[in-house]
């Protein structure tokens, strides 16, 4: 027997040795909080899957170290996928050296950055393969995409090359590396005889960039072991769906006004509504915007301290700073201040605005075009004024359409403050403007300022919502038309090609208010 296996027989007894202890060691809480017996920190769940692994004879205790709830390294789970296999073949991994010439300390290394003889036997096997430069980087974490690949080829040596079980979906598929999107839906299609997949996830996510704990890599191969006496293949599961696309909806409101107009009582108003029910109450019957990916509204008004307003025009709106809160509560992502309330405090009210919504949310106006990423998805948002359709404008939307690809935009929705107040129909230069977004590249058009619904076109494919009407509006105590709609448009991602696809659209109708008798500033569904 070799001086290498004599170590590892006197770390396999020893480990023999502790087993039983650790499996006498009283189970941790059912939370999954950790449990230490001599020095091994194990979570109770894992207890037991770590105990047939040293039973079995493949589980070094040493080289693992005392917390197996840290992430393992490459090293780590290519030894233990040698001596797993080598004990499914009913060898030793010392047999396995000399049959593949790695018994030799000259032995050629295909890395650059290792000569350890498991990590050579690893990859003479197929277990492990290096990285395009010729390294292993034994130290290395080996992240949960990494270790469904082992678990494949793994399986393979042990003539399982096909899952057996329909294999899971994840959420969040558009992480997934494209080349270890196979393995991934093996592993968790490859089932034990009770049913449990060799990897799954939590929540619904797989997390494939995520470190792979030790006790966690042990679970892998002794489930792996349990699988190898089950037969039978899931017809298809190569093809099974949900990862190779991925779909995000974005939901879209009308005009917000936190606040009050200048000179209104205080009895009645959306302050003293706050006042009364706090920041979660105003979006609380929108489900759409708690149950999407991205949330975005016009905001009009101001959330300042300042009491001069910049000139005395008929309405002004102005509310407190806190009232930024309420989008979060609400589940807002994004908003636009590009609308003609947003200096109604000038440009210190504006300013003062930006600040205190910038804990909250993006904000979208002008020169400011941000990019926000969902699901993988990159979204930019451009918001401008759309009184007139001049070369201005034109210009505008030909550089923000050009900013925002350049910056790696895949979507990009244009928000537009036009047309005529109480008007039912979009004008001819909201059409214009809409159109020429559009024929420069938008993938979408998003209008307000009517305070009324005007109508939703398709041009060329893509959606125009000329306008949604007002939303959670403390402008008005009790408007006539208490009509509003809040606009949902998915895009579709193929992760193959990273081509983006306008998806399904629907227009949900809404009342600015619960009640119909004054305006609560709550929006409900029709």
């Amino acid at each position: 027997m070799g001086k290498i296996w004599k170590k590892r027989l006197l770390q396999a007894l020893a480990a023999a040795a502790l087993a039983a202890l650790l499996c006498a060691a009283p189970a941790a809480a059912e939370s999954g909080a950790p449990a230490e017996e001599h020095s091994v920190k194990i979570s109770a769940w894992a207890a037991p899957e770590v105990a047939a692994a040293r039973e079995a004879g493949w589980l070094s205790e040493e080289e693992l170290g005392e917390d197996y709830t840290l992430p393992i390294t490459r090293a780590q789970y290519a030894r233990m996928a040698v001596r797993f296999i080598a004990a499914q073949r009913g060898a030793d991994p010392e047999t396995l050296l000399r049959e593949y010439g790695l018994d030799d300390p000259a032995a050629e290394s295909p890395f650059s950055d290792t000569a350890d003889p498991d990590i050579l036997l690893a990859e003479k096997l197929g277990i492990v393969k290096g990285d395009s430069g010729g390294t292993f980087r034994p130290e290395g974490h080996l992240t949960r995409a990494e270790a469904a690949m082992i678990l494949q080829r793994c399986m393979g040596l042990l003539g399982r090359s096909e899952a057996n079980a329909a294999p899971k979906v994840f959420s969040d598929a558009y992480l997934m590396p494209r080349w270890a999107v196979e393995a991934i839906k093996f592993s968790s299609g490859r089932t034990t005889a009770e049913g449990a997949a060799l990897m799954t996830g939590s929540g619904g996510a797989f997390r494939p960039g995520e470190d792979l704990s030790v006790e966690q890599a042990v679970l892998t191969l002794v489930r792996c072991g349990r699988s190898a006496a089950v037969e039978g293949v899931y017809e298809g599961w190569r093809a099974a769906p949900g990862y190779d696309t991925v779909e995000i909806t974005l939901s879209f409101g009308g005009d917000c006004t936190f606040g009050r107009m200048r000179g209104g009582a205080y009895a009645g108003s959306f302050d003293e509504m706050y006042d009364k029910m706090g920041p979660a109450y105003f979006f609380s019957n929108v489900e759409e915007f708690h149950t999407d990916d991205l949330t975005m509204v016009n905001f009009e008004g101001a959330l300042t301290t300042a009491e001069t307003p910049r000139e005395d025009k008929e309405f002004i709106f102005k509310g407190r700073p806190e009232y930024a809160k309420i989008l979060e509560e609400g589940s807002v992502d994004v908003v636009t201040i590009a609308n003609n309330h947003a200096r109604d405090y000038g440009n210190r009210g504006l300013a003062d605005t930006i600040a205190n919504l910038s804990p909250y949310v993006a904000v979208s106006g002008y020169e400011r075009m941000p990019i926000l990423t969902v699901k993988g998805v990159d979204v930019g948002f451009v918001s401008n004024l759309g009184w007139s359709f001049d070369a201005a404008q034109k210009q505008f939307i030909t550089n923000a359409v050009r900013d925002l690809r350049a910056r790696g935009a895949d979507v990009i929705v244009f928000n537009y403050h036009w047309g005529e107040e109480r008007q039912y129909q979009s004008n001819a230069t909201q059409r214009a403007i809409a159109h020429y977004c559009i024929d420069q590249g938008a993938d979408l058009v998003i209008g307000h300022h009517p305070h009324v619904v005007q109508e939703v076109e398709t041009y060329k494919g893509k959606t125009i919502v000329y306008s949604l009407g007002n939303l959670s509006f403390g402008g008005n105590r009790n408007p006539t038309d208490k009509n509003c709609l809040i606009f949902q448009q998915t895009f579709v991602r193929d992760l193959n090609t990273g081509a983006v696809r306008a998806g399904e659209s629907r227009a949900v109708p809404y009342k600015v208010s619960s009640v119909d008798y004054r305006n609560d500033y709550r929006p409900t569904p029709v």
